[in-house]
């Protein structure tokens, strides 16, 4: 560096670097290296999975909803069988795979060929009826989040579904073993057959009703929240020989259940947990009016239009087939009308019927709508338009049907006739139309 010394003279100062050598020691590792602790973790998961002499029981919840119930054996060769709670095959016809488990970001479960976790998957909606490129929602690659020796939580990389693995008994690899899967599935359609309005009374009188639908594998909760009927949807997986496991718990103030369990004895069916039993009674009345459900139990009335449904009125059928013969000159031949479905929308005040169109294996929609204000039990309707181009086609054709929504007010009420739940829309100020469909 430059230094200015006092006499004004520069001189100039060489500063050399000091090196210092230091002698350093190879320290040895001690312990477990990370890549050691990983591939003991692996193994102790593959251990763990085909350490299950009689294997796992599993409920899967997708992301996209319902649930699916699993049995599942795996070997250290890396080899899995399974059955499924997907369709009556699935049920009682085991399927083998591949899997793998493997060091990600987290220890992950991999089930690596074709499998029914894959069916539900799988992006073709020929398959499951699923959504196109995503089927269910559903995945076949998990991440293991937590794992004991008799319980493995998972959960889907993709879309983030749930799976529960609890270790079987004997007893209960048996049964699935022996189409269990299937006799629960047909266990519970029986006791919902002659019970048209199922519900649960807990200790303060309080209603909820209960709606389980075994084809999507779903139950519905409705209940009384301050004066309101609110509602709520939880999947249902199918487990071990009994229960229906939900994909989460029901709550309501100081009241919770979260599963449903058969009566070995009666075929009954009962809500529990931890313990604690309600029966699921049933009845023939309703227990909340329909206008109290429709929009928040039920979305949709589905009318058949290519056959009349038993207690159409005359003027509802003359306007159905009037709108058949005309729509039938509009399109290719073959071409059907298949049913039409009433959706109301209650925090807009609107109201759409959804004409089906089929043509082949191909199904089209053409949408209508009506705004509406409502006075008690009755709505008056307002035309709004067709929403979509296939319904502006249709729009003269079923100009017929349309115009039976403005005659006057329109009322809504449960049909109790047949043992199916349904539900009729009929007109004050057009006799004779009045139409009944499928809840």
């Amino acid at each position: 560096m430059i230094h200015i010394n006092r006499s004004g003279r520069t001189g100039l100062i060489i500063v050399l670097p000091l090196i210092l050598f230091f002698s350093c020691k190879k320290e040895e590792f001690e312990g477990q290296r990370p890549d050691e602790r990983i591939a003991a973790a692996l193994e102790t998961y593959y251990g763990t999975l085909a350490g299950a002499e009689h294997g796992w029981k599993a409920n899967l919840f997708p992301a996209g909803g319902r649930g699916f119930g699993f049995f599942f054996r795996f070997n250290r060769n890396n080899r899995v069988s399974m059955l499924a709670d997907i369709s009556d095959q699935t049920r009682r016809t085991a399927k083998e795979s591949s899997y793998r488990i493997r060091a990600t970001l987290t220890p992950s479960l991999y089930f690596d060929t074709y499998n029914y976790l894959h069916q539900l998957a799988d992006p073709d909606p020929a398959v499951n009826n699923g959504t196109p490129g995503f089927g269910l929602y559903s995945d076949f690659e998990f991440s293991i989040q937590y794992a004991s020796k008799d319980t493995l939580l998972l959960k889907g990389n993709l879309f983030g579904s749930r799976l529960e693995l609890v270790r079987a008994s004997g007893e209960e690899a048996a049964a699935y073993e022996a189409g269990n899967l299937a006799a629960m599935k047909l266990s519970v359609s029986r006791f919902l057959e002659d019970r048209k309005f199922t519900y649960i009374e807990d200790a303060a009188g309080n209603i909820y009703t209960t709606a389980i639908n075994t084809a999507e594998n779903t139950l519905l909760v409705n209940y009384d929240s301050a004066g309101t009927v609110a509602t709520r949807q939880f999947g249902l997986s199918f487990f071990g020989t009994d229960q229906l496991i939900m994909s989460a718990p029901f709550r309501y103030n100081k009241f919770q259940f979260d599963r449903l369990i058969i009566d070995a004895q009666t075929g009954e069916l009962q809500a529990a947990q931890d313990g604690q039993h309600f029966v699921l009674w049933d009845t023939d009345v309703p227990p909340f009016s329909f206008n109290a459900m429709w929009g928040v139990g039920y979305e949709s009335i589905t009318v058949p239009m290519e056959t009349e449904a038993q207690g159409n009125g005359a003027e509802f059928n003359l306007r159905r087939t009037t709108f058949l013969q005309n729509a039938r000159t509009l399109v290719a031949a073959g071409t059907t009308f298949p049913e039409m479905m009433v959706t109301i929308d209650r925090k807009q005040q609107l109201l759409f019927v959804n004409q089906l169109i089929r043509q082949g294996v191909n199904n089209f929609n053409a949408r209508f709508v009506f705004s509406f204000t409502q006075q008690e039990d009755e709505y008056t309707f307002k035309y709004e338009g067709a929403t979509d181009d296939n319904a502006g086609f249709l729009e003269n054709a079923f100009a017929p049907v349309l115009e039976g929504f403005l005659n006057g007010k329109m009322r809504f009420d449960y049909d109790l006739e047949l043992s199916d739940l349904r539900a009729s829309g009929q007109s004050s100020g057009l006799p004779g139309f009045k139409f009944v469909g499928r809840l």
